[in-house]
C-alpha cells in the first residue's frame, strides 16, 4: 500500500542520519587499522571495541534527543500528515543499534581478512527480512515492516559477532551484549 510505504520512507529517512555517523567512523577505522593488524591484532580489537562503545554512547544520546523532539522534527520536515509515527521510532532505533554493531564489526572482519563474514551475516539478515516482510506485512502493515527490519538487523549483528568470535582469538562478545542491553533500555526509555 502506498501510504504504508510513504510513512516508512519518511521514518527511514529521519532515522538514517544516525548510521551515517557510524559509516564515517567505519571508513576511518578501516584505513587506520589495516597496517596495525599484522603487528598487533589485540590492539586493533581493543581499539575497535573502544570506538564502538563511544559510538554506542552517541547513539544513545541521539536516540533520547530523537525521542523528545520526534514529533517536532516530523511536523517541521514532513508535515502534519505524518504526526503520530513517533511511536515507531524506538523500534526503528533497534535497527540502528544492531546495524551499527554490524558495520563496526564488519570492519574488523575486513581488517582480519575475513570479509566473507560480512556477506554471510548480510545474507542471514536479508533472508529474515524477506521472509518476515512476505508473511507479516500483508497482515500487520507498517508495524511489521519496522519489526522485521529490527529483527533482521539483530540476526545480522549476532551472526557477525559469532563468526568473528569463533575465528579471531581475543575477540569478545561484550560489544554485542552491550548493544542488546542498550537497545532494550532505549526501547523502554523512548
Amino acid at each position: 500500500n502506498k501510504e504504508i510505504l510513504g510513512k516508512y520512507t519518511i521514518l527511514s529517512s529521519l532515522i538514517s542520519y544516525l548510521p551515517l555517523l557510524v559509516v564515517i567512523v567505519s571508513n576511518v577505522l578501516l584505513s587506520n587499522y589495516l597496517k596495525t593488524w599484522e603487528k598487533n591484532q589485540q590492539l586493533v580489537i581493543n581499539k575497535i571495541n573502544e570506538i564502538y562503545y563511544y559510538i554506542l554512547f552517541l547513539l544513545v544520546i541521539g536516540s533520547i534527543f530523537l525521542n523528545y523532539f520526534s514529533d517536532f522534527i516530523i511536523i517541521n520536515l514532513y508535515g502534519n500528515v505524518y504526526v503520530g509515527l513517533a511511536h515507531l521510532i524506538p523500534l526503528m532505533l533497534l535497527s540502528v543499534f544492531y546495524n551499527s554493531n554490524y558495520m563496526i564489526m564488519g570492519n574488523l572482519a575486513a581488517i582480519s581478512k575475513n570479509p566473507k563474514f560480512t556477506t554471510f551475516s548480510f545474507l542471514i539478515g536479508l533472508s529474515v527480512n524477506l521472509l518476515g516482510n512476505f508473511f507479516f506485512t500483508p497482515i500487520y502493515g507498517l508495524i511489521a515492516i519496522v519489526i522485521t527490519t529490527a529483527v533482521s538487523y539483530f540476526f545480522i549483528a549476532v551472526s557477525m559477532s559469532f563468526f568473528i568470535k569463533f575465528h579471531i582469538r581475543g575477540f569478545s562478545l561484550k560489544p554485542l551484549i552491550s548493544t542488546i542491553v542498550v537497545s532494550i533500555l532505549i526501547y523502554y526509555v523512548c
